[in-house]
């Protein structure tokens, strides 16, 4: 059984390097704002072992400014490959939604890798504007979703 639980961002560095970083040093794998206050990490674990990750991170967009003032970058989710397609990605990014949705967050938006896109399509999150790369870690699509109705 999977367990979703919010955790240090300690404790996800080995995932995060496995999947997002492979080939660099665990510091690679560091990212800003992880230490920040309100910044939420979350594992997924089989027993002990941490086998997925995400992270929310307090982080304005300008396209969503200024109609909305309560934003939040999802950073870093990874499954290890063993571990994909079993619905683990889908359990940490409900977690994520969860807490985004408890903190007043309106819009949750992320950098997401191509071959993911489908995935964050299927969970209601829309792709916008063209492809672009991120230097050191391949090309991507910005992706978001509204967490909460705007007048």
């Amino acid at each position: 059984m999977t367990l979703i639980k919010q955790v240090s961002a300690t404790a996800i560095l080995t995932v995060r390097q496995a999947v997002l970083r492979q080939g660099l040093p665990i510091a690679a794998s560091i990212f800003d704002k992880d230490e920040d206050q309100h910044t939420a990490h979350f594992g997924a674990f089989i027993e002990a072992n941490v086998i997925g990750c995400a992270s929310l991170v307090r982080n304005p967009h300008a396209r969503f400014t200024p109609k909305y003032t309560h934003m939040a970058q999802l950073r870093g989710m990874a499954v290890l490959p063993e571990h994909r397609s079993s619905g683990i990605g889908r359990l940490l990014l409900r977690a994520a939604e969860t807490k985004a949705k408890e903190d007043g967050i309106e819009v949750l938006w992320f950098n997401a890798r191509i071959k993911a896109v489908p995935f964050y399509e299927k969970n209601g999150y829309i792709k916008e504007g063209e492809a672009y790369e991120i230097e050191g870690v391949g090309t991507h699509y910005f992706m978001f979703k509204l967490l909460s109705s705007h007048e």
